[in-house]
C-alpha cells in the first residue's frame, strides 16, 4: 500500500479485481438509466443517480458513481464484518457479559415494543455498554492497521529533536498506540 504502483503480481491481480467491479457498476448504471428503471428510494445506485452533485452544482459521471459505490462496497465490507467478527469472538468468551448486553438492549429498546426496525443513533446512546464494547473490539482489532498521511506543516515529534519537513509522508500504525501499555 505504500508504493501501489510497483509491478508485483498481487497488484495486477487488484487491479484486475477493481476493473471488473468498475465494469460490473458501469454495466448497471447504464441498463437502469437506458430503461429508466431508477427508483431514487431503491438503493444506493438509484438515489447516486438521481441525486450526486457536486457543490459547485456539477453531477459526477458514472465512471465516478462507479468508483465511489467500490469504495462504499470494500470500505464498509472490511470495517463492518472485521469489527463484527471480532466483537462476536469476544462476546462468546464472556457469557456473563452477554447477558449483561441483552438485558441492556432490551431496556433501551421497551418503550418501542423491542422493534428494531426503527432503531436509532439516539437509541444507541441510551446503551452505553453496548458503545464502549464496540469501542473496546475496535481498540484492540482495529480495521486499519495503518494510517498514511501526507505532512501538510512541518510535524515536530513529541520530546525528540526530529522535524518532518512538510510534503514528507508519515505512517502511524494505530494498533501500536491503542496496545501500549504507556496509553491503556
Amino acid at each position: 500500500f505504500v508504493f501501489p504502483h510497483l509491478p508485483l503480481p498481487h497488484y495486477w491481480k487488484r487491479d484486475a479485481a477493481q476493473q471488473k467491479i468498475s465494469e460490473t457498476y458501469m454495466t448497471e448504471i447504464a441498463r437502469r438509466r437506458e430503461t429508466g428503471d431508477i427508483d431514487e428510494n431503491r438503493d444506493l445506485i438509484d438515489s447516486l443517480l438521481v441525486n450526486s452533485t457536486y457543490k459547485d452544482g456539477v453531477k459526477m459521471t458514472d465512471q465516478e458513481i462507479a468508483n465511489l459505490l467500490i469504495g462504499v462496497l470494500m470500505g464498509g465490507q472490511h470495517t463492518s464484518a472485521t469489527t463484527s467478527a471480532w466483537f462476536l469472538l469476544h462476546l462468546a468468551e464472556k457469557p456473563q457479559l452477554q447477558d449483561e448486553l441483552y438485558q441492556e438492549v432490551l431496556n433501551a429498546l421497551s418503550g418501542k415494543g423491542g422493534n428494531l426496525d426503527d432503531l436509532s443513533y439516539e437509541d444507541l446512546q441510551q446503551m452505553p455498554l453496548v458503545n464502549n464494547t464496540i469501542k473496546e473490539t475496535l481498540r484492540l482489532h482495529m480495521p486499519l492497521h495503518s494510517i498514511f498521511r501526507k505532512v501538510v506543516s512541518p510535524l515536530v515529534v513529541p520530546n525528540t529533536k526530529y522535524i518532518v519537513p512538510r510534503g514528507h509522508h508519515v505512517l502511524v500504525s494505530p494498533g501500536y498506540a491503542h496496545t501500549n501499555e504507556r496509553f491503556y
